[in-house]
C-alpha cells in the first residue's frame, strides 16, 4: 500500500494537500532524482516583468526591445576589460 493511501486512510477525508501531492508526485520525485528546477526560467521571467514595469510608457516596441537587450547584456558590453 502506498504512503498516500495510508495517510488518506488515517485522515479519513480527502485533504487538498494530499490531492496536490498526488497530482505532482512524479515531478517532485524527479527533482530529487535529477535536481532540475525551473529557477532560471522563473528568474528570467521575473527580470522581464521588472523591465516592463520600468519601461511603462514606451510606445515604440523597438525601444522596448532595445531596453531589454541593454538590461540583459549591457553589463558585458560596457564592463571594463582587464
Amino acid at each position: 500500500m502506498s504512503i498516500l493511501k495510508r495517510v488518506k486512510n488515517l485522515s479519513g477525508s480527502e485533504d487538498s494537500f494530499l490531492a496536490t501531492l498526488e497530482k505532482w508526485l512524479d515531478d517532485i520525485a524527479n527533482y530529487f532524482i535529477d535536481r532540475h528546477t525551473s529557477g532560471f526560467v522563473e528568474g528570467f521571467n521575473n527580470k522581464l516583468k521588472v523591465i516592463k514595469r520600468r519601461c511603462y510608457g514606451i510606445l515604440n516596441v523597438t525601444h522596448l526591445f532595445q531596453r531589454i537587450q541593454l538590461d540583459l547584456y549591457g553589463h558585458s558590453l560596457f564592463a571594463l576589460k582587464s
